[in-house]
């Protein structure tokens, strides 16, 4: 929250921009468990429905995740 160029009590300004004063900058990797790329894909040569991957089709499976 800034106005005219001045921080508004219980702000402070952070080298992200201006946050509430009890928050403190982090690095998502200090906080978070496991950064990953996705769900693993279980992809076989055949099956009922597509799995995708970054480049398109990658494979197939009988089963899926989401609806």
């Amino acid at each position: 929250m800034v106005r005219e160029n001045s921080i508004l009590k219980g702000y402070k300004k952070t080298e992200v921009g201006v946050i509430p004063e009890d928050w403190e900058v982090r690095k998502l990797g200090e906080i978070a468990l496991d950064i990953s790329s996705g769900k693993s894909k279980v992809k076989h040569e055949q099956g009922s429905y597509k799995v995708y991957g970054s480049t398109g089709v990658i494979g197939f499976n009988n089963f899926y995740d989401y609806q």
